[in-house]
């Protein structure tokens, strides 16, 4: 487990270009991903043996087309990711993040007070807070008595073929609050920093609320799987769909049966199959603090050229775990052991009472379309679930905000005649107590993957401990309000942790979502 550190930048902003990147499906089912992370990096190698000739080509022309050509993508950052309670080291506006100038991130994740990000070549990177092994036991050069990661650092794992030299090549990452998840090409996940569980064998040492610290990686296997496809990590417990779907492994802390394995409630260092789920196709699912949520595909996907799934959408909404605050989209005393099917209410009115002092005039408008209860996307938090449609329908069961449902309802102010002409909402991301909602407008009111366009906005909803909304204060935002300066920008990925949020966007923040 080794770094290398990037060249260090001091925080700011950068003015925006012309320049568009190009769409990445967060869909399990999509070789798009994979197929363009490590084409993109073997012609990479070559683009830069034929620059480093020098025929004919100046050293400033050359480092110009590097950067033109690896990097389409911009991270910004917000809230504290310093790990420091003492209300200096707060953004409260999103910052783009210096030390990417060459990189070409596709995915974000965030923990507590630390990020994990990966490139479209398949590199890993870490930084913000490592007091708690959030970075593994990676050589952090320049930072080794410091508490945190103030620029990213590239992350890698050997791995065990039998040549040594290979390192691994990663497609998709999650994170706790103390810990991080990084799934390789060839479906191994990589677990390291401190947690409730760990695997046997690994160096850790015992903490407060039977926290474990393992330093070193961790490499964890899901037995009867072929492959893992993607990983998802709540606070203290995760999940990996595998196989295109066909099956679901979690592991962590079993309390409130937010494993899903029936009546065993046991902590579980090591991933287990969920058997209420064999023999449905699993297309996403997503870790809050004590439930697990996951979205079941009605109808099998079509096939790509080389025989995987390219796509499922059309999905019912399975739950289980801990559903006191409504979070399971039900009324129930008990938790829930084994994953069930949910109902979603299609009402074509908004049912959440609005307590904000928005315009009523505004929410009480008609949808555009119907409402589709057909859900593509599943995003957990510690007491709310926030689901969202084919057709761009925000729903949210539990607590969120002034919000509070023991069903699955739309947010009104999201809802497609609230949020601006022709806008639906295209990606989610959920905190514990916040949450991000991205939005482009659209010439199909139906389709919005296909005919997505311009014109993005970014919304968020919850807590506001350390600027983490983006608002620019501290003050809670109790219905969706709009990240301003983030207008316009063609978000890419998100990421809300405890005290921090990041969101990826197209360089040129013109590009489509």
């Amino acid at each position: 487990f080794s770094s290398d550190t990037l060249q260090p930048y001091k925080n700011g902003d950068d003015d925006d270009d012309d320049d568009e990147g190009t769409h990445q499906s967060s869909s399990i089912y999509s070789t798009e991903n994979s197929t363009s992370l490590f084409d993109s990096s073997h012609r990479t190698t070559s683009e830069r043996g034929r620059a480093s000739s020098g025929q004919g080509i100046s050293a400033d022309l050359r480092k110009a087309a590097a950067l033109k050509l690896s990097r389409p993508t911009d991270i910004y950052v917000w809230g504290n990711f310093r790990g420091e309670d003492d209300g200096e080291n707060m953004n409260l506006l999103p910052s783009m993040y210096k030390g990417f100038e060459h990189v070409d991130l596709f995915k974000v994740s965030a923990g507590r007070a630390h990020f994990i990000g990966i490139s479209k070549d398949g590199v890993l990177y870490f930084w913000g807070n490592k007091q708690r092994f959030q970075c593994g036991n990676a050589v952090t050069t320049g930072f080794h008595d410091k508490p945190n990661v103030s620029h990213p650092i590239k992350l890698s794992f050997p791995t065990d073929d039998i040549h040594g030299t290979e390192f691994s090549k990663f497609v998709d990452c999650a994170c706790g609050d103390d810990y991080s998840l990084a799934l390789t090409r060839d479906g191994e996940i990589k677990a390291w920093g401190t947690t409730g569980w760990v695997e046997k064998g690994s160096v850790g040492r015992g903490g407060s609320f039977g926290e474990r610290i393992s330093g070193v990686l961790v490499s964890l296997e899901c037995r009867g799987a072929r492959k893992v496809c993607k990983i998802s990590c709540g606070p203290v417990h995760c999940a990996a769909i595998c196989d295109y779907g066909e099956s679901v492994y979690t592991w962590g802390e079993g309390a409130f049966y937010a494993l899903g394995h029936g009546n065993d409630s046991r902590t579980l260092a090591k991933p287990k199959r969920v058997e209420a789920l064999v023999g449905k196709t699993v297309t996403t699912i997503s870790c809050g603090a004590w439930h697990t949520v996951a979205c079941v595909a009605k109808s099998a996907g079509f096939k790509s050229r080389n025989g995987a799934t390219a796509d499922a959408f059309d999905g019912d909404v399975y739950v289980w775990g801990d559903g006191t605050e409504g979070q399971l989209g039900c009324s129930v005393e008990e938790a829930i052991k084994v994953p069930t099917k949910i109902h979603i209410n299609d009402s074509a009115s908004p049912t959440f009472k609005n307590t904000s002092n928005a315009d009523e005039n505004v929410v009480a408008q008609k949808f555009l379309v119907p409402v589709s209860t057909s859900i593509k996307e599943v995003a957990c938090g510690s007491s709310y679930t926030i689901l969202l449609s084919i057709n761009g329908d925000v729903f949210m069961s539990g607590k969120l905000g002034r919000y509070s449902s023991k069903t699955f309802e739309i947010i009104p102010e999201l809802a497609r005649a609230a949020i601006g002409k022709n806008l639906v909402v295209t990606r989610i991301a959920a905190g514990p107590d916040h949450c991000l909602f991205a939005a482009s407008s659209t010439s199909s009111k139906v389709n919005v993957e296909i005919h997505a366009k311009r014109n993005g906005k970014l919304f968020a909803i919850g807590g506001n401990k350390f600027g983490k909304i983006g608002d620019g204060t501290l003050r809670e935002a109790s219905v969706p309000i709009e990240i301003e300066k983030l207008r316009g920008m063609s978000i890419k990925s998100l990421a809300c942790g405890v005290g921090v949020t990041a969101a990826i966007v197209a360089e040129s923040a013109r590009n489509k979502i």
